[in-house]
């Protein structure tokens, strides 16, 4: 049997979107991970000693560059 893909730009959209919502659980799933972990280990839940707001800063750049190469790649198809 032989199977003919027919690329259109409907269907090629459509992909896009599914690989792209695919990652972005899977993203906010690691970030909330990683902002759990540096919490409890950085920040110790010390008032005193607590580096949570460096480590959430950390984070933001993270998710900062991630939006931006997103939208460097989509800028350049």
């Amino acid at each position: 049997m032989l199977v003919v893909d027919q690329l259109t730009l409907k269907a090629m959209n459509a992909d896009i979107m599914n690989d792209f919502l695919g990652d972005l659980v899977l993203v906010q799933m690691a970030i909330l991970m990683v902002g759990t972990y540096i919490c409890l280990v950085i920040g110790g839940l010390s008032p005193i000693h607590c580096r949570c707001c460096v480590s959430c800063w950390g984070l933001l750049c993270v998710l900062i560059c991630y939006l931006g190469g997103f939208s460097i790649a989509f800028a350049f198809g």
